[in-house]
């Protein structure tokens, strides 16, 4: 009955208390098998799928092939505008944007990005906004931005959370929408890979059209 009551009175957010009660999942191994597949249809119609070869799921990263030769007059590829940075292999134009340009994400992807090296690939270096609700750290400038992920059906739905550094202490309400802008970093944790978002700016934001990512 709380859960019931909780969702037909805020049906924006779950509150602190709920989220801690159902325990977060925190890895990429509590999510379904993420769908890359050519044709898979994006959630927002009004942004691309990423198909599978864009994320790099058609290559083997040892046997990528190697860059072309320069030429004897130092005229290299990308001066002919054909030789990018190794990062810009096409798939820049998969990737979702922000209103300001900003790269706009889920924490789900931030999640998947943690066993994927293509997604890796993709989000490093790269200026990001992730909108989520803001749960605080141990520290004033950490935290964890925090959404409800659904499997199944409402009933199933799971807070799923990546941490955040901010640059200072951060000053919003506990459970609030925020938006969060920065780069991931991916760090090394025994045999995995963790993210941690460095944030540069945090700011209170409307909740999003769907409050739950599927």
């Amino acid at each position: 009955m709380p859960l019931i009551a909780g969702t037909v009175f805020s049906k924006d957010s779950y509150d602190q208390q709920a989220i801690l009660n159902r325990g977060f999942v925190q890895d990429a191994s509590g999510l379904p098998l993420r769908n890359v597949a050519k044709d898979a249809t994006p959630a927002n119609p009004n942004q691309p799928a990423i198909p599978s070869e864009a994320l790099g799921g058609d290559k083997d990263e040892n046997s990528m092939e190697p860059p072309l030769p320069q030429d004897g007059n130092a005229n290299t590829a990308s001066q002919n505008g054909a030789g990018q940075d190794s990062k810009d292999d096409g798939s820049e134009q998969y990737l979702p944007r922000a209103e300001d340009g900003n790269v706009a994400l889920e924490v789900s992807d931030l999640l998947y990005s943690e066993t994927e090296a293509s997604l890796r690939k993709m989000f490093s270096g790269k200026t990001i906004e992730v909108i989520g609700q803001y749960l605080p750290g141990a520290d004033k400038g950490e935290f964890k931005i925090v959404r409800m992920f659904i499997v199944c059906c409402a009933a199933d739905a799971r807070p799923i959370s990546v941490p955040v550094k901010a640059q200072g202490p951060v000053s919003v309400a506990d459970m609030s929408w925020v938006k969060v802008i920065g780069q991931p970093e991916f760090v090394a944790d025994g045999d995995r890979t963790r993210v941690v978002l460095k944030a540069v700016q945090v700011q209170p934001t409307d909740p999003p059209a769907e409050a739950m990512l599927y």
